[in-house]
C-alpha cells in the first residue's frame, strides 16, 4: 500500500514537501489545509468524506497547500486521528521544527512561487505588516479579490495572506 511519501526539502523556517501528483498532494495535506484556512471546518474535526461533501473533485481542485506546522497539533489537541499519509506528514514536520508547511506536487515552479510567498508573509513580521497595508490602502481593488476569496472558501483570517500570495507569488 502507497503511503505517497513526498521529497522534502528544508528551507529557511519552512518544509517543502513535493509529491508525486495533484491526488497524493491534497489527499495527504488537505484536512491540515482546510483546518487551518476553511471557515466552515476551522476548529472543527472532520474527515475525508466531509471535504468531499465541500466537491466530489476536492482531491483535484487545488495545486499547493501552506499552513503553519502549529496546525498538527492543534488538530491532535482538537481529537483528530491522523491516517497513514498524515502520519508521515506529522513525522516529517514533527522532526524539522519549522514553523511553515508547503506542499506542492510534481515539482510545480509556479505553485512553489506562491505558496513561499506565504512563507515570507508567516516569517517575516515586517513584510506582513506592509502587506496589510497596502491591502487596506485600496480597499476597493482588494475588496473585490477579497469577496472572491471568501466565496471560494478561504476563512477572513488569512484573506490578507492569500491576497499577498496571488498578487506576488505569480
Amino acid at each position: 500500500m502507497k503511503t505517497f511519501t513526498p521529497e522534502v526539502k528544508i528551507g529557511y523556517n519552512y518544509i517543502l514537501l513535493n509529491y508525486d501528483s495533484q491526488y497524493e498532494l491534497m489527499y495527504s495535506l488537505a484536512r491540515f489545509q482546510e483546518f487551518y484556512e476553511n471557515p466552515i471546518l476551522k476548529g472543527k474535526v472532520f474527515s475525508r468524506e466531509d471535504l468531499q461533501l465541500i466537491s466530489p473533485d476536492y482531491y483535484i481542485l487545488w495545486s499547493g497547500c501552506n499552513f503553519p506546522s502549529k496546525v498538527i497539533i492543534e488538530m491532535l489537541d482538537f481529537g483528530f486521528t491522523f491516517d497513514r499519509r498524515e502520519l508521515v506528514v506529522y513525522d516529517l514536520v514533527c522532526e524539522s521544527d519549522l514553523s511553515v508547511v508547503i506542499g506542492i506536487h510534481s515539482n510545480d515552479c509556479s505553485t512553489l512561487s506562491h505558496e513561499l510567498v506565504h512563507v515570507l508573509y508567516y516569517s517575516n513580521r515586517e513584510y506582513a505588516l506592509e502587506v496589510e497595508r497596502v491591502v487596506k490602502s485600496d480597499r476597493e481593488e482588494f475588496g473585490r479579490l477579497r469577496e472572491y476569496l471568501i466565496g471560494m472558501g478561504y476563512d477572513d483570517s488569512v484573506i490578507v495572506d492569500e491576497i499577498n500570495g496571488i498578487v506576488t507569488g505569480k
